[in-house]
């Protein structure tokens, strides 16, 4: 969304729309500060499975936010121009405000990176580790195009040719590979366990609806429509198991199989569905 904005045919048509004055060059920076939120917290939960993100860096990236825009309204107000850095070069907190914003990614991805470094020990599937490798990459990556932006930031306000120029190099060949290589690293880890996951949730399926003839027989509550299917079929084992205690086994499996029942307790406990990141601790 934040590279759209910036398209020269979107950007000239939306800024007069919003007052001008370069207005939606905050707004695609502030949208493209959520996207390393919400990205690099993102894969820093999946690999260290956790639920939640520290309320420390909510209120890291909402400050940031908040900086970046204070630092645009001190800007004194220009014309809309698809060159914002050239046009604004002769104020120097230009500088302070573009260098901003380039320092927080950074800081995003290397902590993302520390994260996945953390935690790669503690993976116990190889796709897992070559995964967070890849998203190690990328988080370099991302980092050496960080630094490409202050050539260019730099280069530009000193009108320093050769540090545009270099900036540039390391830019475009940057920017192509973190999306790759982060890319790769989270696609890897789940599309490796989901054939896995799918056999398991087949298995569990194909219990349920062995075991469905003996259940509807019963005289139970009836199952929440909202239940899972390892919900749906663990409640179906306790109340045939309790049927079981209560009347004898012949009376609640009538003409059933025995087996069909230990078949079913036996996916159950067996068939798990895995993780994208499985840790063999949990130290973090």
């Amino acid at each position: 969304i934040c590279f759209t904005m910036k398209l020269d045919p979107v950007y000239l048509r939306l800024d007069p729309l919003i007052g001008g004055h370069n207005y939606l060059t905050l707004v695609s920076n502030l949208v493209l500060l959520a996207g390393i939120f919400v990205l690099t917290s993102g894969i820093a939960r999946a690999v260290a499975e956790e639920t939640t993100t520290p309320t420390w860096i909510v209120i890291c990236m909402i400050l940031s936010g908040v900086i970046l825009t204070v630092l645009f309204l001190l800007l004194t107000p220009q014309p809309t121009t698809t060159t914002f850095n050239i046009s604004y070069r002769n104020q120097p907190l230009t500088l302070v405000h573009t260098s901003f914003l380039a320092l927080v990614m950074a800081l995003a991805f290397s902590g993302t990176a520390i994260v996945c470094l953390r935690e790669f020990s503690s993976l116990t599937a190889l796709t897992s580790r070559i995964g967070v490798a890849f998203i190690v990459a990328g988080c370099v990556s991302v980092v050496v195009l960080t630094v490409s932006t202050f050539f260019l930031n730099f280069g530009m306000f000193f009108n320093a040719s050769s540090a545009v120029k270099f900036g540039n190099i390391v830019y475009n060949f940057t920017r192509p590979l973190s999306i790759v290589l982060l890319a790769i690293g989270m696609a890897l880890p789940p599309a490796a366990a989901w054939p896995s996951n799918q056999n398991a949730d087949r298995v569990i399926h194909r219990n349920i609806e062995s075991l469905k003839p003996i259940h509807e027989r019963l005289e139970t509550a009836p199952i929440p429509d909202d239940a899972t299917s390892r919900q749906r079929l663990t409640r179906m084992i306790v109340d045939i198991n309790d049927k079981i205690l209560r009347h004898g086994q012949e009376a609640v499996l009538q003409n059933e199989s025995p087996r069909v029942l230990e078949q079913a307790e036996t996916a159950l406990l067996t068939q798990t569905r895995h993780t994208a990141y499985p840790h063999n601790t949990k130290d973090s």
